[in-house]
Order: structure tokens, then C-alpha cells, then sequence
């Protein structure tokens, strides 16, 4: 295998890492604040690369997604043993893929928006300093362009959440989700939860891009024949 493939995946395991290990408490609130009243009772290339990386990261995440966030709903102590049976049982293995088209139909427009405008950022930045950007500078652009993307797209991780926790055998399309949360609330409604997502994203987009550019600069640092390959593509 490539070594640089080999540098990406290890750099981006790093970064999603560090990302969900600090801001899980955020997430919990976003996932809160986006249930409904009866269960709360109380660039081309990076954009076409981010949506195909999508749509395979989303078939190991989302049996994880759906199993945390109905975790986070759930208002007492509940045992990950305890919500996985109750998956089961209503719907077998399939079950717990439930949301799958939901949390792409999320991804993809944020991943076409995050990257593409995290690049840009760090062009802009680097042409005006006349060098490359310090991974600091990236994880600021990381930050901004998370941000941006993660309200653009907070109606579709409504729909994804209310998906996730509807404990119908059959689970409700996107549309008419989003239709009924529309009907339920409004406008509004839809944008349930945007400010704690904005904010987990601008969190998490700067430690994301921070951690990966330092990684990449890291890796660079014990193979400088890579950094001197890569700038010859880049230039």
C-alpha cells in the first residue's frame, strides 16, 4: 500500500479521535435538544473523495450513531447490552442500520461544503502569509468551514436524529420526516439543536483539521522525502 494512504488513514483515525473523545458531552445536548416532545417527555475532487469516503465510513458508523444516540435520549441508565436486544428485536440485524440513507444524505452535503471551503480558506491564508498554512492556521480554517456546513445542513441531522429514535417497525422516509417536524414546529423546528451543533462542529472542525495537519506535519517530519514529493505535486 501507498505509504501516504497509509499517513492519511492513520492521520484521520487520529483526528476523529480527538474529536469524539473531547466533544461527546456537546453532542449529547445537540442529540437532547433535537428529540421530539413525545420521547423527550420533559473543491470537485475533495468534494466527490469526502462523499464516496462518506457513504463507506457511514456503513461501520451508523450501527455506533444509532446506538449512542439512543443512549443519549434514553433518561435513565440504560445498558449498551439493553439497547442493542431492543434493536434486535424489532428489526433483526437491519435493525441496527436503521438511519443509514438519513446520515448520508447528511454527510455528503456537509463533507461537499466542509472540505472544499476548508481548502479554500487555507489557500487564501497561505497566499497572503506567502507560505504554507501552520497547522494551527488549518485548524481555524477547520473550524470556520465546520461551522458553516454544520448549519447549512442542521435539518438533515434532525431528520437523521428523529429517525434514529423512532421505535416504529418501519422507519419514516427523510421527506416525510422532515415534513412532519416542519408541521410539528416549523421553521424552527428544523433547526432544532443548531447552535450546540454549530458549536461541536467549530470545536471539532478545529481539533480535527489541528490534529491532522500536525500529524501529517509529524509524518513529513520522519519522512522528509515525502514532504519534499508532495510539495513538487502541490506546486
Amino acid at each position: 500500500m501507498d505509504e501516504n494512504i497509509v499517513r492519511w488513514l492513520v492521520c484521520g483515525a487520529s483526528a476523529g479521535l480527538a474529536v469524539d473523545l473531547g466533544l461527546y458531552p456537546l453532542d449529547t445536548i445537540k442529540t437532547r435538544l433535537q428529540i421530539p416532545v413525545f420521547l423527550s417527555l420533559g473543491s470537485l475532487v475533495h468534494a466527490l473523495s469526502a462523499s464516496i469516503a462518506e457513504i463507506v465510513a457511514c456503513a461501520i458508523r451508523v450501527p455506533t450513531e444509532l446506538v449512542k444516540q439512543r443512549s443519549q435520549a434514553s433518561k435513565g441508565v440504560q445498558g449498551l447490552s439493553c439497547i442493542c436486544n431492543e434493536i434486535y428485536r424489532t428489526n433483526g440485524l437491519r435493525g441496527f442500520y436503521r438511519g443509514y440513507l438519513s446520515t448520508v444524505f447528511r454527510e455528503i452535503p456537509f463533507s461537499v461544503i466542509e472540505f472544499p471551503l476548508w481548502e479554500i480558506l487555507k489557500k487564501t491564508v497561505a497566499r497572503r502569509k506567502g507560505q504554507d498554512c501552520t497547522p494551527f492556521e488549518g485548524a481555524a480554517c477547520g473550524s470556520v468551514a465546520g461551522s458553516f456546513a454544520a448549519g447549512i445542513t442542521t435539518p438533515l441531522d434532525v431528520a437523521k436524529t428523529r429517525i434514529m429514535l423512532s421505535r416504529s417497525p418501519h422507519a419514516p422516509s427523510i421527506f416525510q420526516t422532515l415534513k412532519d417536524v416542519y408541521a410539528q414546529g416549523g421553521f424552527m423546528a428544523l433547526y432544532s439543536g443548531v447552535t450546540p451543533r454549530i458549536l461541536w462542529m467549530a470545536a471539532g472542525g478545529f481539533v480535527f483539521f489541528g490534529a491532522y495537519d500536525s500529524a501529517l506535519s509529524l509524518s513529513y517530519w520522519i519522512y522528509p522525502d515525502s514532504a519534499a514529493n508532495n510539495r513538487k505535486k502541490i506546486h
